[in-house]
């Protein structure tokens, strides 16, 4: 290549500072305080995480980045309420607040005040629920709609309204939206991730609305600024709960709670906390509860889940080996043991498990001993098989062909 070609560019890059420079006081002063912004609740979070290992610091940065990603997202979304969208809302590569790993989880940004309709199949999911929240200040859930109260025709075909009151004459599926709701929530859950797949959703606002005017440079610094607000509140929101874990609960699990104010309401969680050297496991003992579905996973410092499609940082009731006395016995070990029910941290030491009973008709309570991984076989039943890499290697590809199909665009 001449030099003579490299010309044009060079004036390019010459001429950049240039173009900065001329760039109104007033949008880079609203630039450079939504970086200072960022930069002041970034450095709280990772303060407040007390990250003790590079696993968890590195975690911790990539948080923030995913949480700055988040807050844009959902800030510039909610200009938009003349056309609402279903996006996809945590998974395996955006994580946030423990989703679940046998979860699809898709967000449309609603109008408290607006008129509804959601319609569309609901596929193979164990689980299909709708529910309205708020995130900030804090989450807040609402109304919801969950499993057998969801009617739905032979080919799984539906409808739904929401409206602040149930519309003259109609008798199908509606949810009251409150005045304080700002996204509607969809849930699907698998349980056998060999054979359940995801629906089909769609919504459409009923009452007209004007089109989103065009940004102003005064409301295009205004969102800046509540972008940053969004990351500040966001970021550290798990922090605190994070911490009564470890330390209520260091190699224990707790009981299991109805939700109050999160999840959903037909749904109890479990939480836990596990803090191992490279020579230990805890494991946890249960009798299977009678559950429309029941899954333990794992997370990190972050309130984040653990890697579950490459590895297994989680099991839910499907995938469960029982033993011949009927419980089951999860073992979490920083490697692999060899036996089933293996839960995988992801090289992280410590950190969260969380349990999920949904529908249950029994809530039985978990038990966690923390031995030396030499000792796991006289821990374990005498009828617990082994576990080699191939048996891995097939986990891991049935994880990820799920996980391909569960989020296909």
């Amino acid at each position: 290549m001449s030099f003579r070609l490299l010309l044009p560019g060079l004036a390019l890059l010459v001429a950049l500072p240039t173009l900065a420079e001329d760039a109104p006081d007033a949008d880079a002063a609203a630039w450079s305080d939504f970086c200072r912004r960022l930069e002041a609740a970034g450095h709280q979070s990772l303060a407040a995480g007390a990250a003790r290992t590079p696993e968890d610091r590195a975690a911790g940065l990539r948080y923030l980045a995913e949480q700055v990603a988040a807050a844009v997202e959902r800030e510039v979304v909610a200009r938009e309420l003349a056309f609402p969208l279903f996006r996809v809302g945590s998974n395996q590569l955006k994580r946030w607040g423990m989703d679940g790993a046998d979860a699809k989880y898709q967000l449309a940004r609603v109008d408290g005040e607006g008129r509804y309709r959601i319609s569309g199949r609901t596929g193979s999911a164990r689980l299909v629920a709708f529910q309205l929240f708020r995130s900030e200040p804090r989450y807040e859930a609402f109304a919801s709609l969950s499993g057998d109260a969801l009617e739905v025709g032979a080919d799984g075909e539906f409808e739904l309204m929401l409206s602040a009151n149930r519309p003259a004459g109609f008798a199908g599926n509606w949810l009251a939206l409150d005045p304080r709701a700002t996204d509607l929530l969809v849930r699907e859950y698998f349980g056998d991730w060999a054979r359940e797949g995801p629906g089909e959703f769609r919504i459409e606002r009923l009452d007209e609305v004007a089109p989103t005017p065009p940004l102003t440079p005064d409301e295009a610094a205004a969102l800046l600024t509540r972008i940053a607000e969004s990351f500040a509140t966001r970021a550290p929101m798990w922090t605190p709960r994070n911490e009564a874990l470890r330390t209520q609960l260091r190699n224990r699990v707790g009981p299991p709670l109805a939700a109050e104010g999160q999840g959903l309401a037909n749904n109890v969680y479990g939480a836990g906390w596990f803090d191992l050297a490279p020579d230990e496991a805890l494991v946890v003992e249960l009798e299977p509860p009678e559950a429309r579905l029941w899954s333990f996973q794992l997370g990190n410092l972050w309130w984040e889940s653990s890697e579950y499609v490459t590895r297994s940082g989680s099991l839910n009731g499907d995938q469960a080996f029982v033993s011949g006395d009927g419980r089951v016995r999860i073992v979490i070990a920083l490697e692999d043991p060899g036996v089933p029910n293996w839960l995988d941290p992801g090289g992280h030491r410590e950190g969260q498990i969380l349990y999920r009973y949904q529908d249950a008709q029994s809530v039985p309570l978990p038990s966690a001993r923390l031995v030396k991984r030499s000792e796991l076989a006289g821990v374990l039943p005498a009828d617990t098989p082994k576990r080699g890499s191939e048996a891995r290697s097939a986990e891991r590809a049935l994880r990820s062909a799920h996980a391909a199909l569960r989020w296909a665009p």
